[in-house]
């Protein structure tokens, strides 16, 4: 049984009640169906694709402190009366994309091949975004496609480079000509997946980092910056100290391209104390964007 109708079945058997997961091994082990409870768990990152607008996945604890789901139906707030929704907020669009059809029908692709346990062709590559692309070669390639991941106003395809070993992170944008294929061998996904996840913890947003190092990152903010670096997430790693007049911010991953921007952004307010690397590379940039204003305006 492939992983699209085992949620076929999940999504039909918590419409009419709740279970827990030791119920859904029973439920298909009367159909001699043996699932662990691994896979079990894999599929219920997956169910929420197939729920209607007006339903939603509830999980809770029973009196006997067992874990159960149940899909319930979601009512729609009606808006109180002669009170205008949204009157007073506008969206600047900023990082928005000015065309999602193309993205809207790569998405689609890509969901179902990571639903249908399929691989995908990508025929053509365009551009280079995240670093995963940087000899902007355009042959055709064969992804394991794992995850489906937002950033900054677009959306990227996290997967599984089959012939180079490695993991790969693409704007779905960036996809030409994608086709769904056949699996014709048999991968420890469960393996492949924490490979993947371990990779992306050490990455500073979802660029591809400089080489395959951890580093002690030390920035230090002035005050108002800080009190606002703070108030957000940059990575899970993240640490502040509140000193008298600035932030001081530590981080636990790899250096990359993303990583030199965003300290570009905040300019005079941000300080690199460590480490040295860090340091000579933010000095590289700024030394290569400076010589090419020079060049081509002089």
């Amino acid at each position: 049984m492939n992983q699209i109708n085992r949620l076929k079945q999940i999504y039909v058997l918590l419409l009419k009640s709740s279970c827990s997961y030791y119920d859904i091994i029973v439920f298909f082990e009367k159909q001699n169906y043996a699932i662990g409870i691994r896979q079990l768990q894999r599929d219920f990152k997956e169910l929420p694709t197939l729920l209607k607008p007006d339903e939603t996945l509830v999980k809770y604890r029973n009196i006997e402190n067992c874990i159960h789901f149940k899909i319930i139906k979601v009512k729609a707030k009606a808006p109180k009366k002669n009170v205008p929704m949204n009157h007073n907020i506008t969206h600047s669009n900023f990082f928005n994309l000015l065309s999602v059809e193309l993205m809207q029908i790569n998405l689609t692709i890509l969901q179902e091949a990571i639903i249908e346990s399929k691989n995908i062709l990508i025929k053509e590559l365009k551009n280079d975004v995240t670093g995963d692309n940087h000899t902007f070669s355009q042959k055709s390639i064969e992804l394991l496609p794992l995850k489906i991941i937002k950033h900054r106003g677009s959306i990227y395809l996290g997967g599984f480079n089959i012939k180079e070993n490695k993991n790969q992170v693409f704007d779905i944008l960036q996809l030409n000509k994608i086709q769904k294929k056949d699996r014709k061998s048999i991968y420890n996904l469960e393996e492949i997946n924490d490979n993947f996840n371990t990779e992306m913890s050490n990455r500073f947003g979802i660029s591809k980092n400089i080489d395959e190092e951890t580093y002690k990152i030390i920035l230090e903010f002035s005050k108002i910056t800080g009190n606002f670096i703070q108030e957000h997430f940059w990575h899970e790693s993240q640490k502040f100290t509140k000193n008298k007049n600035t932030f001081t911010m530590e981080l636990d991953c790899g250096i990359n391209r993303e990583l030199i921007g965003w300290i570009f952004y905040w300019m005079y307010n941000c300080k690199i104390i460590a480490p040295d690397i860090l340091k000579e590379y933010y000095i590289k940039s700024h030394k290569e964007i400076g010589n090419y204003i020079w060049t081509k305006h002089r």
